[in-house]
């Protein structure tokens, strides 16, 4: 493998390594995530049916980072 080859992996590597790192304290999941209970009745519903959740629940939700 070429030097400069080995150089560019690592930098990558390098790289990929600080977005992780940044990114780490912004958990999006908890922003998006429904409730158990909507949740439950959605799988209850075979996934067929999507559960009656608006704009304004997702708007309730605070934010664990700042957008």
């Amino acid at each position: 493998m070429s030097d400069s080859l080995l150089r560019y992996q690592q930098d990558i590597r390098r790289f990929s390594d600080e977005l992780i790192r940044i990114q780490a304290p912004i958990k999006i999941l908890d922003s998006i995530k429904w409730p158990r209970q909507v949740e439950d009745d959605f799988l209850a519903k075979q996934s067929k049916e999507l559960p009656n959740v608006s704009n304004d629940f997702y708007q309730s939700i605070p934010l664990s980072f700042n957008a």
